[in-house]
């Protein structure tokens, strides 16, 4: 099953990859996250953004969660990223829509969090 789900994420990355925007300042690093308990791309730009931390970011009994269309989503601790080079500063995370649920792909703290 999880490489069925990890095939399906990778699937529709590579389908969303064409649409990503290039113009966006920071592409090339949200291009080059990978979940870091598998390899797997986290996507690309399209999937990901900074996250505002006081307002968009909360930590509860040590779990991360982001609101995401207006649901908080939690951030499981094996899916954030350890890079120190995060250009934005703050919390990004890469969500992937599956129809009605949401994913979160993967995480990387802010320098603020």
């Amino acid at each position: 099953m999880r490489w069925f789900l990890a095939g399906l994420i990778v699937g529709a990355c590579m389908m969303r990859a064409f649409g990503h925007d290039a113009s966006e300042p920071n592409a090339d690093w949200f291009n080059s996250l990978k979940q870091p308990q598998t390899g797997i791309s986290c996507c690309d730009v399209a999937d990901c953004r900074a996250y505002d931390e006081q307002s968009e970011v909360r930590i509860t009994d040590g779990t991360y969660h982001v609101l995401h269309r207006g649901e908080w989503l939690d951030v499981p601790a094996g899916k954030i990223v350890e890079r120190p080079d995060n250009p934005t500063g703050h919390f990004v995370a890469c969500v992937h829509d599956f129809g009605d649920t949401a994913m979160v792909l993967c995480a990387v703290k802010g320098t603020g969090t």
